[in-house]
């Protein structure tokens, strides 16, 4: 028999109402604590048998603090002492202990104090209620403790008697303070940093503990580690003799899902003033073609008021040939086929009229992928159709007038080109058969005349067939090889000027081209670089090669009289443009080269400066 067991027995005898109060209907087992150790603590050995422990006799006498939960041990020793500072009443306290099986059960403990001969607490003599009740008490405790835990929430309690704060491990983790943190009301206070929470936690405190009401307030916390998050304050003020002496509640960490919902708040404002002051139109559109919602812009542009058109569906206000289209392509999106369409339809415009629009249309699903309803932006194209439709008329009329002046161009080619040869033949008779006539000062100019004639001619003959060579003549060409038969058709003129060419184009590429014009965009090329050297300077010609993204680039660069620019860059690829004194010089190679060109959808530029030569530069399209 240990000495509390023995100290028990002596208080039991000496004091009826210990023995009256451990021998209660709920008692199910009774215990005697040292209060001058706060460690001895003796129990019945029901106790121990109710937790499984069978031989009682033999555990000593601190053998409880072991088994007891240790977060409940701080909880217990905090309690005992502020119960001693002012002890009032029973102490009672719910707490855990651990089975020997390894389960933990929630026991609720009474105790009375035992004060010695000098009138101090020295032992507390207490019972543990009967086991039914304990049973029902750990169901529920368990099931609430994992539930609160899962829940992030904590629990506390203000002690307006004894002027003491608790809180359980789970407040202390939504605090991010240390488990041995000590709370008053003081500190527990700080933690609402913003002056309206701690305006609105104060009230709500001030009105439960006059009047009764419970608390319930969503505030901003600022953590111990400096991190501002969302909690509920939840309490609960309890009552004796009028008079408030304890508030218990709970604290919510609700941070995620208040921020989500502030979130969600702002998303759905910003939607909803982006739907109403949007410059195009836009609709919430039910599944059946109703009309759910629309903005002002829809309605300008359709003509009708919101109530207007909440009275009928799309349906009847899309053109009759484009309903067909428009369902197939909602049918589409209900199916799951797409998740959004583009396309341009007409409505019917209050006045009769029909708006071309330009919509896109997404269909809502909720959260499980039900549909819901469409969304809906639509932008009106009329004036765009309308340009269009008149661009493409000229567009139409246009052609129709170049095939005409095609034609003519034909026309007049051949039948000039015939009258010119008759000139040109009736000269050589009339030399032939009246040679005195060539003694005229006349005659050489008409000859003069009729030969520039021919020649002209045969310009606007070549500028003609330009636009008439039929494109089933192009063909896949070696670029370099070309440039080698160019090279070798001006040969003599190479000798004779001591020009020399360098040749740096790559040997690979392969362009799609009418073998003609490739022929004659080089020669003239070539040929001007040699036609329009500097004097008693030899010409230099570099051809060089790049690829670009769409082209193949061809480059000739001359060291010969270059071209003013400035002056003459507006004109440079006229016809019958010349810019030196050149006697072979006639304006057409540049202008026939630039034709040829931009027939086989590319371009040519160049680069140029006076004295020190040019660079032309041939876009080949890929």
């Amino acid at each position: 028999m240990n000495y509390l067991q023995k100290e028990l027995e002596e208080i039991l005898q000496m004091n009826s109402s210990f023995l009256e109060f451990i021998n209660s209907p709920d008692t199910h087992a009774y215990w005697l604590w040292d209060l001058d150790t706060f460690s001895d603590k003796y129990y019945s050995d029901s106790f121990f048998h109710y937790l499984g422990y069978k031989d009682a006799a033999n555990l000593p006498t601190d053998f409880w603090k072991t088994i007891i939960h240790k977060d409940d041990l701080e909880y217990c020793y905090f309690r005992l002492t502020n119960y001693l500072s002012n002890p009032k009443g029973d102490f009672d306290q719910i707490i855990r202990y651990a089975q020997k099986n390894g389960n933990n059960c929630w026991i609720k403990c009474i105790g009375k104090i035992v004060y010695n001969e000098k009138g101090n607490p020295s032992r507390m003599i207490g019972i543990v209620q009967n086991k039914t009740r304990l049973q029902d008490l750990e169901d529920y405790k368990t099931l609430l403790e994992e539930t609160n835990k899962a829940a992030k929430i904590g629990s506390w309690e203000l002690n307006l008697i004894e002027e003491t704060v608790y809180w359980n491990t789970v407040t202390k983790e939504i605090h991010e303070t240390p488990s041995s943190f000590s709370p008053t009301f003081e500190k527990a206070f700080s933690f609402f940093s913003k002056e309206e929470d701690k305006k609105k936690l104060t009230i709500a405190f001030n009105k439960a503990r006059e009047e009764g009401s419970s608390i319930d307030e969503d505030v901003i916390l600022k953590t111990e580690q400096g991190k501002e998050k969302w909690v509920r304050v939840i309490g609960t003020p309890f009552f004796e003799a009028g008079r408030c002496y304890k508030i218990h509640g709970l604290l919510q960490d609700i941070d995620q899902t208040t921020r989500s919902h502030i979130k969600l708040q702002h998303q759905e404002e910003l939607f909803r003033t982006t739907f109403e002051n949007a410059s195009i139109g836009m609709a919430l559109v039910g599944l059946n073609g109703e009309w759910l919602k629309v903005n002002s812009s829809l309605c300008g542009m359709l003509g009708y008021t919101e109530e207007e058109l909440y009275a009928t569906n799309f349906q009847k206000l899309t053109h009759h040939e484009d309903v067909k289209k428009d369902l197939k392509l909602a049918y589409e999106l209900l199916d799951g086929i797409n998740d959004s369409y583009e396309t341009e339809k007409r409505y019917y415009h209050k006045n009769g009229n029909s708006v071309w629009a330009s919509i896109s249309v997404s269909l809502i699903r909720n959260t499980e992928g039900t549909p819901l309803h469409f969304i809906s932006q639509i932008t009106d194209i009329t004036q765009k159709k309308l340009a269009a439709e008149k661009v493409e008329s000229l567009l139409n009329v246009t052609t129709d007038q170049n095939k005409r002046l095609l034609n003519f161009a034909h026309i007049v080619s051949h039948n000039l080109r015939s009258h010119s040869g008759n000139l040109a033949m009736l000269m050589d008779l009339m030399k032939v058969e009246h040679p005195e006539f060539q003694e005229n000062e006349f005659i050489p100019l008409l000859h003069q005349a009729v030969d520039n004639l021919s020649e002209t001619i045969q310009h606007l003959n070549e500028v003609v067939l330009v636009h008439t060579q039929n494109r089933k003549d192009i063909q896949y060409l070696n670029l370099r090889s070309y440039i080698e038969k160019a090279i070798s058709s001006i040969n003599g003129n190479i000798l004779d000027t001591k020009t020399t060419i360098i040749n740096s184009t790559d040997t690979h590429i392969e362009i799609s081209y009418i073998p003609a014009y490739l022929d004659s965009v080089l020669l003239n090329l070539l040929s001007n670089a040699i036609k329009y050297k500097k004097p008693n300077v030899p010409p230099i010609i570099e051809i060089s090669s790049k690829d670009s993204e769409n082209f193949h680039i061809l480059s000739i660069k001359d060291n010969g009289l270059g071209i003013d620019l400035k002056a003459h860059s507006h004109k440079i690829f006229g016809m019958y443009k010349t810019f030196h004194s050149h006697e072979d010089a006639r304006g057409v190679g540049l202008f026939l080269t630039k034709n040829q060109v931009e027939a086989m959808d590319g371009k040519i530029t160049v680069e140029s400066e006076v004295g020190e030569g040019s660079t032309f530069k041939v876009f080949f399209k890929k």
